[in-house]
């Protein structure tokens, strides 16, 4: 199972994410985030991907990026701010090749 820790979300980002669950006429689990630079998307994005995984505890995540440097940021937030271990997360890219196979997450 995906969990977050080490923050917590601000009142406006709680709903944020209650609109993304939320069953409209498109579905539960979809939308997309427009927010200023700094304003939480990826612990957003994180605590999103922690309901969906209660939802199912075999959720396997993945982050598309497009650069590198990112992909390293991701990585770091995924081992800081969820309960995944550093040897569940993987990188496809920049040299690396994880899978699935092996990770519950993938940057």
């Amino acid at each position: 199972m995906i969990g977050t820790q080490n923050f917590e979300l601000a009142p406006w980002q709680v709903e944020a994410v209650k609109a993304w669950e939320a069953d409209d006429a498109s579905g539960p689990y979809r939308g997309t985030l427009e927010i200023v630079t700094g304003g939480g998307k990826t612990m957003i994005a994180l605590e999103c991907a922690a309901r969906a995984a209660r939802q199912d505890p075999d959720l396997r995540l993945a982050v598309v990026v497009p650069t590198e440097a990112l992909a390293r940021q991701w990585q770091s937030a995924l081992e800081r701010y969820t309960t995944l271990t550093e040897s569940e997360i993987g990188l496809l890219g920049a040299g690396l090749s994880d899978d699935f196979t092996t990770c519950r997450a993938i940057v």
